[in-house]
């Protein structure tokens, strides 16, 4: 936090409430009897703390966010407010025996039905860390262990695990003491991280690049007043926000809905330096989580997402990709050809199905197409060149990534290869296809 954003957040939205949260964790007020001086807040920490690992709910502050006075030599430091209250949820307290460990996973489950209940879909991650708990193991790497992948005949990824089933949630987190994860696409949410910069290996932290440069601009918070003061919008502060374990902040708003509203997806300093943003196809983590024994904080647990503000919708749309006929395939088969004529009419089926798959099914449309044509290349009938020539220009054509693609389609061989398909139809030499 720094003393000048005030600056900049105040010219970037002069219409915000006088007591308007800003990402840095301060409340920018009018009034200096407003502040709150620095043993206030420490005591005030302290009490929350001790209130926490008595199993007791802490007693708010009157407002989420601490203030720290402009000038203040820590006004830099991350806010850790509550980060304390925050381990004795979701880290190694709660597998503490006895009444106090049994209150503690209680009120774990409790945070997690709370955030079932807005409609977001959750799922555990390892315990003080940010990794998917479920799955162990990469798409790659899948060989059918897991139960889940071996029911599905595939690999089942933490976005398909993700729910708000409150028996499912309460098996889970009654059994470990799991981080939460909230997967962005199915809870219908846009999430905006704002970073702290990364110190290099010697300890230096990274400078704002020359577009940035401007005095006060140390963190994601501060750029990101900075990019709507540039955009000419107010700052939109008043949503729900959590504060990251490394002194981050994370904005939940609601993704934009309906037939023709985009299909937003994770993006890494697309908007500006230090903000990345999650949605389709990406996942945060919740509070009370801990990694690397840091605790995330809802800032207001009583806040609902605002909707995301229709500039930020429309920067942070795909750009519209070129129009692309469909291109058919052809096997080369000769006349009289039977099974050379059905093995092209499978594949450019395969790939229309793709390009004809709805908002939200690309990926698992292509993952279709992929298992039934890894079928006939496992059983010699396709080679494998023609389902990537097939697959990969309908999949772009929906808007996937190459790379993204490319994992899908191998991990669909893969799975086909688990079943191998041959032709009952002679081709035309007279052998089986």
């Amino acid at each position: 936090m720094n003393a000048s954003r005030a600056v900049v957040a105040l010219a970037s939205a002069q219409n915000r409430p006088e007591h308007q949260p800003h990402a840095d964790g301060c409340h920018h007020t009018q009034a200096a009897g407003n502040q709150r001086s620095t043993e206030e807040i420490v005591k005030g920490n302290q009490s929350e703390a001790e209130a926490a690992r008595d199993g007791a709910e802490p007693e708010k502050p009157a407002h989420p966010r601490i203030q720290i006075s402009p000038g203040s030599i820590n006004a830099h430091e991350p806010d850790r407010t509550g980060q304390d209250a925050g381990r004795t949820l979701a880290g190694r307290n709660c597998t503490e025996r006895g009444p106090a460990g049994a209150a503690r996973r209680e009120a774990l489950v409790a945070a997690v039905l709370a955030h079932a209940e807005r409609g977001w879909h959750v799922f555990p991650l390892r315990a003080d860390d940010k990794r998917p708990a479920f799955p162990d193991h990469a798409e790659a790497r899948c060989a059918g262990r897991d139960p889940r992948c071996r029911r599905a005949g595939r690999h089942v990824s933490w976005e398909e695990r993700a729910t708000t089933d409150p028996a499912r949630i309460r098996a889970a987190w009654t059994s470990a003491p799991y981080g939460i994860g909230i997967a962005t696409g199915p809870s219908g949410l846009l999430v905006i991280d704002l970073d702290q910069p990364k110190p290099d290996p010697a300890g230096a932290i990274a400078l704002p690049p020359a577009e940035w440069a401007e005095p006060g601009i140390l963190d994601g918070g501060d750029v990101f007043a900075l990019l709507c003061q540039r955009a000419g919008h107010p700052a939109p502060w008043d949503t729900y926000a959590t504060r990251t374990g490394s002194g981050g902040t994370h904005l939940y708003f609601t993704a934009p809905t309906g037939p023709e509203a985009p299909e937003l997806r994770c993006t890494a300093g697309h908007l500006a330096w230090l903000i990345d943003t999650r949605a389709h196809g990406g996942y945060v983590v919740a509070a009370p989580s801990t990694v690397a024994g840091r605790a995330y904080v809802a800032e207001d647990d009583t806040a609902e997402p605002a909707p995301l503000p229709g500039w930020l919708t429309e920067a942070l749309t795909p750009r519209p990709l070129p129009v692309q006929a469909p291109t058919p395939i052809h096997l080369r088969a000769g006349a009289g050809d039977r099974a050379g004529a059905y093995l092209e009419a499978a594949v450019n089926r395969a790939a229309e199905a793709v390009r004809a798959s709805g908002h939200g099914q690309h990926n698992r449309a292509l993952y279709g197409a992929a298992v039934q044509l890894g079928q006939l290349v496992a059983g010699g009938a396709l080679p494998a060149g023609q389902v990537y020539a097939a697959l990969m220009p309908a999949a772009t054509a929906v808007g996937q990534s190459e790379a993204e693609a490319t994992r899908t389609i191998a991990s669909g061989l893969r799975a086909g290869a688990k079943r191998p398909r041959t032709l009952p139809i002679e081709s035309s030499t007279g052998v089986a296809a």
